[in-house]
């Protein structure tokens, strides 16, 4: 599945809805972020967001979301806000934004900080992210651009 988390850029959707296009198999389903009837992940179904990102957003913490408009999440806020995670996930969570896998100010990267968050309820999952700034289109998941969160340290 993938999740397009931007509400002010059509390239964003056009990332997503290619990958899904081009490779279902792969990618599944695209949904845009605040879409009605987005289904609960199979257990070790990959979940692909794809989305703005920086390093230092709010508070110093690395942030995804938009490109200029005030949405934008934290990795507390995704935690709290994305509930298609069913009981034993084991799946593969990556976050293809500008710098989800670079450090902010705490030290922690965005998928390090979520892994350090979600991995509490769903300790068998992984994170990855792309520390360049990444423009299209959605690498496989055996691409070497993707970083592994490791322990949320």
């Amino acid at each position: 599945m993938i999740i397009a988390a931007c509400t002010d850029d059509r390239m964003v959707e056009d990332i997503a809805r290619n990958a899904a296009e081009g490779n279902h198999h792969v990618f599944g389903k695209w949904y845009k972020v605040f879409d009605k009837g987005i289904p609960d992940l199979r257990a070790t179904e990959d979940l692909f967001i794809v989305a703005h990102g920086a390093a230092f957003g709010d508070e110093g913490q690395p942030v995804i979301g938009s490109k200029g408009d005030d949405f934008y999440l934290t990795a507390r806020d995704l935690n709290t806000n994305l509930t298609v995670f069913p009981d034993g996930y084991s799946g593969r969570v990556y976050v293809y934004a500008c710098l989800s896998a670079a450090p902010g100010a705490g030290g922690l990267s965005f998928v390090e900080s979520y892994k350090a968050l979600i991995g509490q309820s769903f300790p068998k999952l992984t994170a990855w992210g792309q520390t360049g700034k990444p423009s299209g289109p959605l690498p496989l998941p055996t691409d070497k651009s993707w970083i592994e969160a490791r322990n949320g340290q």
